[in-house]
C-alpha cells in the first residue's frame, strides 16, 4: 500500500487513530526497502479524509508532536482542504478532503 495511492476515508476504519498506524507501518516498509535497495524518490501517501473538520484535526495533532511540516493546511484552488507533512525517511504524506462535491450541492440549490 506504499505507493502513489490514495487511501479513502473507508480504509481509516476507527479514525485518525487507524491513518497513524498505517503511517507508521508505510514507515518502516519504505526504510527497510531502502536498506535493501538504495536510495529511491520518497514515496507520497495521499490519505482522503471525511471532512474539512478530520483534516484540521489530523494536521494539529501532528503540528503538536513536531511532525516536519512542508504545506500547512489550508483550501486549496482546485477544492481541497489539505496539508503536506514528511516522515522521518523524507516521505511526504498529503492529507485532504474533497470539498467540490459541497460546492456543486450549494449550486444546484
Amino acid at each position: 500500500m506504499c505507493s502513489d495511492s490514495v487511501l479513502t476515508g473507508e480504509m481509516i476504519t476507527t479514525g485518525l487513530e487507524a491513518s497513524r498506524r498505517g503511517i507508521a507501518e508505510c514507515s518502516s516498509r519504505t526504510r527497510r526497502s531502502a536498506a535493501a535497495h538504495g536510495p529511491e524518490s520518497p514515496v507520497i501517501v495521499w490519505l482522503n479524509l471525511n471532512s474539512k473538520q478530520d483534516v484540521d484535526e489530523l494536521f494539529e495533532r501532528w503540528k503538536d508532536t513536531g511532525a516536519t511540516i512542508i504545506e500547512a493546511v489550508e483550501d486549496k484552488p482546485w477544492n481541497l482542504r489539505e496539508f503536506r507533512i514528511a516522515d522521518l525517511d523524507g516521505n511526504q504524506l498529503r492529507v485532504f478532503y474533497d470539498f467540490n462535491w459541497e460546492l456543486s450541492e450549494a449550486r444546484r440549490r
